[in-house]
């Protein structure tokens, strides 16, 4: 899998077939994503079959591009590389029959703040960065000031919300 996907519009079906049972699973659009260990190891295999039930759309991350950009903002860089250990010690730590290729918004929401690192999430500074990440609103603030670039700076003027899938953007220029 070299790919993470977001259900824009649709609904899908997710089979999984293990040694003891068949897990079965809804996608649905605006609070589960897909293949997510697709972002953070180039080894990761889909482990079941996803059906769209309905005309469905899927926003595609690949993983190559994902981290192109990313290598490029440092104090973003520094929270996703903590985020991704965290979540493959997960993945490494987790029973075959506990994984999935799906995370499900409503059950995974705690889980996935966990591998947040503790000292930069709600972080009090002169400077922050408010991001939306999955639902979950994150204070980002950089260990020095010059660890902030333009697009960051000007990001902190900028609040972005992310509700059901559609993004919208207040800023200082409107």
């Amino acid at each position: 899998a070299t790919e993470m996907y977001f259900l824009m519009s649709g609904r899908l079906f997710y089979k999984k077939m293990n040694e003891q049972a068949e897990i079965e699973e809804w996608v649905d659009e605006g609070e589960d994503w897909i293949s997510e260990p697709a972002l953070w190891s180039p080894d990761w295999e889909h482990l079941g079959v996803l059906t769209a039930v309905r005309e469905s759309a899927l926003l595609s991350i690949k993983a190559t591009e994902f981290s192109t950009v990313a290598v490029g903002h440092p104090a973003t860089m520094k929270l996703l590389n903590a985020y991704a250990g965290n979540f493959m010690a997960w993945i490494n730590s987790s029973s075959f029959e506990r994984l999935s290729d799906i995370l499900q918004g409503e059950n995974d929401k705690e889980l996935v703040q966990s591998f947040i690192p503790g000292n930069i999430i709600e972080r009090k500074r002169s400077k922050t960065l408010t991001q939306s990440l999955l639902g979950l609103k994150i204070q980002i603030a950089p260990e020095d000031e010059e660890d902030w670039d333009d697009d960051d700076a000007k990001q902190d003027s900028d609040q972005e919300d992310c509700n059901d899938g559609n993004a919208k953007q207040d800023s200082d220029q409107e």
